[in-house]
């Protein structure tokens, strides 16, 4: 079976989306799974952006992701960034929306689809999201609705803290693990791949980050 392997950082970032088997609440109060999107270095197998949100994915939520993914990180531990040569994702209505399309065009990144039917280098990514249910949703615990309102825990603030438990985890536990197939850790991938380059990563202009999001 062939599956394409990409040869430098950023020259392929692939994006999707899982349902959470963990429980928190809605903005009604009402406990259901979060959403995750990811974005990944196909190169490096680094995170370079992410998206929670207990709501079913959307064009919009896709494109925060991605702006997130592209800019600089506020955290100077996560330095995954740049614009990706293409970003490869499946035929989901969000991803062939009109929306990705466009914020594609603006910052000049080849938008590719997998076949249908032959989701052919997507097992990457796959195989990232069943990293996230064997390794860090086994530390996190399914809390009743119940339980969180007892504790005074409102909506944005389980989505609050769902989010800061899985930052924690890819910066010290999975940008730092040596991962199995490239026998590297993702995020040392990532700047040795920069370093053997002798470059940067492109960032986009001023003027196409507002155009774009």
């Amino acid at each position: 079976v062939y599956r394409r392997t990409t040869s430098a950082p950023n020259e392929q970032w692939q994006m999707d989306h899982t349902l959470l088997d963990v429980m928190i609440l809605d903005d009604r109060q009402q406990p259901v799974r979060p959403w995750l999107t990811i974005v990944l270095d196909d190169y490096s197998r680094a995170i370079a952006g992410y998206a929670v949100s207990v709501s079913a994915p959307t064009a919009e939520h896709s494109a925060l992701a991605f702006h997130q993914a592209i800019a600089r990180k506020r955290n100077p531990k996560w330095v995954v960034s740049g614009l990706p040569d293409i970003l490869y994702s499946d035929h989901g209505s969000d991803f062939t929306s009109t929306r990705i399309e466009h914020v594609c065009l603006d910052v000049h990144v080849r938008l590719i689809h997998s076949r249908i039917g032959v989701p052919q280098g997507r097992g990457k990514i796959e195989r990232f999201f069943r990293t996230v249910r064997e390794q860090f949703l086994v530390e996190v615990t399914d809390t009743s609705s119940e339980d969180l309102a007892a504790a005074g825990v409102d909506h944005r603030g389980a989505l609050l803290e769902l989010n800061r438990l899985f930052m924690a985890w890819v910066e010290t536990e999975y940008h730092r693990r040596t991962h199995s197939e490239t026998e590297a850790p993702p995020l040392a991938r990532w700047e040795d791949g920069w370093d053997r380059l002798g470059g940067l990563p492109a960032l986009p202009t001023a003027a196409a980050l507002p155009e774009a999001f």
